[in-house]
C-alpha cells in the first residue's frame, strides 16, 4: 500500500500598523535527492501512533544539527518560475539522538495521529529553537519561526516508501512499533507569501490559509491510500 501524506503550514498576519501585504503563490517541488525519515516511537496508549521525523540529509553545524532536502522547482510567480530548492530544518544538538517529551530518538520534530488508528499525523512537538526554511534559488521563505507556522508547504512520496521493522509497510504501522522506520524521496508544493507594498494600514486580523486549522500553527498530515 502506498502512503500518501501532506505537510501544511500556511498563515498570513495582518497587523494595523502594517504597511505590506502578502502575495501568495504556490510552487512545485520536484522529487527530492534525500529521503523523508519517520522513525516509531509507538502507541500513546489511546490507539494513536507517533513518530520521530527526520527530514532529509542531517549534519552538524554550529552545535546544531542541519536536515536537508533539496531538488528543482517550477512556478509561476515572477521570480521564481523554476529553479532549485532547499528544505531546511534545523534543531538545538548535534545528535546523534535528542530528547524529547515522548523519548529519545533521531529527531526532536515530533508527530501523531489525529485519530485512533488514523494515517494522518499532526506535527505534536517541535524542540525549542528549532526553525524550517524553504530555500528557493537561495531567498529563504520562513515555515516554522521557532514559535510559529507563517508558511506552508506539503509534499507525499515520490517512490515506493522502504520500512524497516515491521511486517507490512506502513506509516501508522511505523508509528505504533518503537523503532521501525519508514522512508522514501519526496515530491511537493509549496505554499509561500511575499510582501508587497501598500499604503493602506489593515485592520488587525490573523487568517489561516490552506486545508484546514493548523495546530501548533500548523497540521502535517499523511493519507493512506485505499484506507
Amino acid at each position: 500500500m502506498k502512503a500518501r501524506h501532506s505537510l501544511v503550514a500556511v498563515a498570513c498576519i495582518l497587523a494595523l500598523a502594517c504597511s505590506a501585504r502578502a502575495t501568495s503563490f504556490t510552487v512545485n517541488l520536484g522529487t527530492t535527492s534525500q529521503n523523508f525519515v519517520e522513525t516509531g516511537i509507538g502507541d500513546n496508549g489511546f490507539g494513536y501512533a507517533q513518530w520521530y521525523l527526520t527530514m532529509g540529509a542531517c549534519s552538524p553545524s554550529g552545535g546544531n544539527t542541519v536536515c536537508v532536502m533539496s531538488g528543482s522547482f517550477t512556478g509561476s510567480q515572477p521570480g521564481y518560475t523554476s529553479g532549485t530548492y532547499s528544505l531546511v530544518s534545523s534543531y538545538v544538538g548535534t545528535g546523534p539522538t535528542f530528547s524529547t517529551p515522548f523519548g529519545t530518538g533521531p529527531s526532536p520534530l515530533v508527530g501523531e495521529s489525529i485519530a485512533p488508528g488514523s494515517g494522518y499525523f499532526d506535527f505534536e512537538y517541535l524542540a525549542p529553537g528549532s526553525s524550517i526554511i524553504l530555500n528557493l534559488n537561495g531567498t529563504p521563505f520562513t515555515i516554522w519561526n521557532g514559535s510559529t507556522f507563517v508558511n506552508g508547504f506539503s509534499i507525499s512520496p515520490a517512490e515506493t516508501a522502504t520500512c524497516t521493522g515491521v511486517a507490512t509497510c506502513a506509516p501508522y504501522n511505523v508509528g505504533e512499533t518503537p523503532g521501525a522506520t519508514w522512508s522514501a524521496t519526496e515530491v511537493g508544493v509549496g505554499y509561500l507569501s511575499t510582501p508587497t507594498s501598500s499604503t493602506t494600514p489593515e485592520p488587525s486580523s490573523l487568517l489561516l490559509i490552506g486545508t484546514g486549522l493548523l495546530g501548533m500553527g500548523a497540521s502535517f498530515r499523511r493519507k493512506l491510500l485505499g484506507r
